[in-house]
């Protein structure tokens, strides 16, 4: 167990608390938005405001996790026989490696484009994306799962 991957394990179990922890409240967003009445709004945007900075700090980890992965995995070259360069630490355990690190870089493409739905959503009134945006999130969640999965896999 080496500092960075210690790091990796830590980080990504704290997103995959976050993102579970925070699965609720989204939910109940994306459910009752459509058919709430204008006194039960404010109550889904205090809770969109929890969501909200919890994709924040989810959004933070996942960016802090590109380059530690990277990092994490040039320390194991020495320690895996026969592997001589990132590649050959990746081609240790390819199934899992090569996935990790595609979800890497997509998940916080998707995070950086559900900001943007919501600083456009917030630029409105009415908030006619916030069902979307939840929808969004609610699709995200499963890409947090298999990379944290992944992740404790690896490390």
């Amino acid at each position: 167990m080496t500092f960075g991957s210690a790091m990796e394990l830590l980080l990504s179990i704290s997103a995959l608390i976050l993102t579970i922890g925070v699965l609720l409240p989204v939910t109940k967003i994306y459910r009752r938005w459509n058919i709430s009445t204008d006194a039960e709004r404010p109550e889904l945007e205090k809770t969109f405001y929890l969501a909200f900075a919890a994709v924040i700090i989810i959004l933070g980890i996942r960016l802090f996790l590109v380059p530690l992965y990277f990092w994490t995995m040039q320390g194991f070259v020495p320690m895996i026989p026969g592997a001589m360069c990132l590649w050959g630490v990746f081609d240790s355990v390819p199934e899992v490696t090569w996935g990790s690190l595609l979800l890497k870089f997509v998940l916080p493409v998707a995070f950086i484009g559900w900001l943007l739905l919501s600083l456009i959503n917030g630029k409105c009134k009415t908030h006619p994306l916030m069902h979307n945006m939840m929808a969004f999130f609610i699709a995200i969640v499963p890409l947090v799962l298999i990379d944290s999965a992944l992740d404790i896999y690896v490390f």
